[in-house]
């Protein structure tokens, strides 16, 4: 992700954030286990702008909504 002083930085993501993003695009009817990881990174980038709360000290993303 890119940060509010331009760096990219990397985050990590469990399944219960993951989650709680298909839900919020109408994709809850997918187990996460079974999405491949081509397809969640479309899902991702065609979501269009995506909010997230994190732990920025060890990088772990929280939730995701739109």
């Amino acid at each position: 992700m890119q940060m509010e002083d331009n760096k990219l930085t990397t985050f990590t993501c469990f399944n219960d954030a993951i989650k709680s993003f298909l839900t919020t695009i109408n994709k809850d009817d997918q187990d996460v286990a079974e999405i491949s990881p081509e397809v969640l990174n479309g899902l991702f980038l065609n979501s269009g702008k995506t909010n997230f709360i994190c732990d920025t000290a060890t990088k772990v993303i929280d939730q995701l909504f739109l």
